[in-house]
């Protein structure tokens, strides 16, 4: 097999640019092209090894404008020699049999050249057939289209900019240079699902240089040479690389799921079409699930939730009340003349523990050990007047694992033992 290594970041002034068959049609799943390159590469979304391979053209979209690239794979193609059709298989070799999956699509900004990393090789001059994952890269036209109309209503309501971009398999992030309140996201997002009702058309296009220079365009950075734009009628008009619906319509709906304070503005992450319906479809049954664990109807369940917080509010206030009390009771039960003290408590909060640990301390030289929790796992507080809380600590680290730090005077931690061991170990760390 032929391949020609060279270093596929660094190409030549004369290297053609891949002619990009997205741009024409985005809904075009099938395509022949002939193989012009193909080496051993490392894969720049893994690093693991694959091939590098380069087409004259190329239906599959490139990580690219904040995009990850299309899904697919390449296979054998049909051929004509001028008598008849005859069929092409890739080559065997390297384990290469059948299709050959486009592993990731990656676009060198200056010549135009895209990458297609594959788990297999072909020789320069093949003719090869890709085929789209068309689910994949419609879900990715539905998300983006969306974004265009939330940001271009951002940008037309607020005048603030989109800023930063990332759409992936999972999420779809939008990055404004100023701050959204939730009631201004709520308006957005009505608006952006009002436009996909309305199923306006959606343009993608190359203008001739007098015609671009009367376009008021949104672009997150300055452009050069042929600059593709994009418009959703009536809504917004972005300079974009990437595929677009035909129609609003198609996108289905957008939903924000989130929005957060980000470098001084506002970083949306919101989902469109299947993926945002997917979402809501997980959250309407987490929503139905809390409903039947609170036995109130689905739109009832905020008004149920924040009835129980309050409610566990104050049964908490209640057990902090009591285990103060018991607290309270064990420290009156202590001998006053008893040098070390081991105390088991409840669940009592540390400030409590912190508490009750000074005042045995006031009147007694050796240590004080209290251990809030159970069942073989404790929080605890040693404390001392006379003695170093270290020393105490550090024998407590060697007999029982336990956790912690703090000063001469007291020393706080976690340990996971039975009560025995640690009245025992107390026993030894008291004798010292």
């Amino acid at each position: 097999m032929e391949t020609v290594p060279f270093d596929n970041t660094v190409y030549g002034d004369d290297f053609p640019a891949t002619e990009k068959l997205y741009d024409a049609d985005a809904y075009a799943v099938t395509f022949t092209a002939e193989v012009i390159r193909c080496h051993a590469a490392a894969n720049p979304a893994d690093g693991k090894q694959c091939f590098a391979v380069i087409l004259d053209r190329t239906l599959f979209f490139p990580e690219e404008g904040g995009q990850t690239c299309d899904q697919g794979t390449f296979s054998q193609a049909m051929i004509d020699d001028g008598a008849h059709y005859h069929e092409f298989s890739p080559s065997q070799e390297d384990g290469n049999s059948g299709l050959t999956r486009v592993l990731h699509v990656a676009i060198d900004e200056q010549t135009g050249v895209i990458t297609h990393y594959c788990d297999g090789a072909f020789s320069v001059g093949d003719r090869v057939r890709g085929d789209i994952n068309f689910a994949h890269r419609f879900s990715n036209m539905q998300n983006h289209t969306g974004e265009h109309i939330f940001s271009g209503l951002v940008h037309s309501t607020f005048g603030f900019s989109n800023v930063g971009f990332h759409l992936s398999d999972d999420i779809m992030t939008m990055d404004y240079d100023g701050e959204l309140s939730q009631a201004d996201l709520a308006g957005i997002e009505y608006r952006a699902n009002e436009a996909i009702w309305k199923n306006v058309p959606v343009r993608c296009f190359y203008p001739s240089e007098p015609e671009l220079s009367q376009i008021e365009y949104r672009s997150k950075k300055a452009l050069t040479g042929k600059i593709r734009i994009v418009e959703v009628e009536g809504y917004d008009i972005c300079a974009c690389c990437a595929p677009h619906v035909r129609r609003t319509g198609e996108i289905g709906l957008l939903t924000v799921l989130s929005a957060i304070h980000y470098k001084g503005g506002t970083r949306v992450s919101a989902l469109c079409g299947k993926r945002g319906y997917e979402w809501l479809a997980s959250v309407k049954g987490q929503a139905a699930g809390v409903s039947h664990i609170l036995s109130v109807p689905i739109e009832e369940i905020e008004r149920a939730a924040k009835k129980q917080a309050a409610e566990k509010k104050t049964c908490e206030y209640r057990i902090s009340v009591l285990q103060q009390q018991i607290l309270a009771q064990q420290l009156a039960a202590v001998p006053s003349d008893e040098a070390d003290v081991l105390l088991f408590t409840e669940a009592a909060d540390n400030m409590a523990i912190r508490d009750a640990v000074n005042r045995l301390t006031e009147t007694r030289p050796g240590y004080v050990l209290i251990l809030s929790g159970g069942d073989g796992g404790y929080r605890f507080i040693l404390g001392s007047r006379d003695r170093d809380c270290r020393e105490g600590a550090a024998l407590l680290k060697a007999e029982l694992s336990a956790k912690g730090g703090g000063s001469a005077e007291m020393v706080q931690g976690s340990l996971s033992a039975s009560e025995e061991d640690i009245r025992n170990a107390f026993k030894r760390l008291a004798g010292r």
